[in-house]
């Protein structure tokens, strides 16, 4: 899905200064893929003026359970935090987590 909406981006913005990429869902990247995503994260795969961010939304199940904005926040920074990988990512360009 990506890929499409980056093809679709292209059309109306040929030379990438007006796009934003946001990358979401980082909890279900597959383990050994995100080797990959850090390459897109830090611009490298299909450069972007703006370049791309990456943010974790609540889950189902934290939307069941009504947790708020504040908790979202919160856990989403824990997640970025805590993870291998996103742990390492810079930041600060602030490339993950809501700014």
């Amino acid at each position: 899905a990506t890929i499409d909406i980056l093809e679709r981006a292209a059309r109306a913005d040929p030379a990438g200064e007006r796009t934003l990429a946001v990358l979401t869902k980082p909890d279900l990247i597959d383990q050994g893929a995100e080797n990959e995503v850090c390459e897109v994260l830090a611009n490298r795969r299909k450069p972007l003026r703006l370049g791309y961010h990456m943010v974790k939304c609540r889950s189902q199940r934290e939307l069941d359970a009504k947790s708020t904005l504040t908790d979202a926040m919160r856990a989403e920074r824990t997640f970025f935090d805590n993870h291998p990988i996103w742990s390492k990512e810079d930041k600060e360009k602030k490339k993950t987590g809501i700014i």
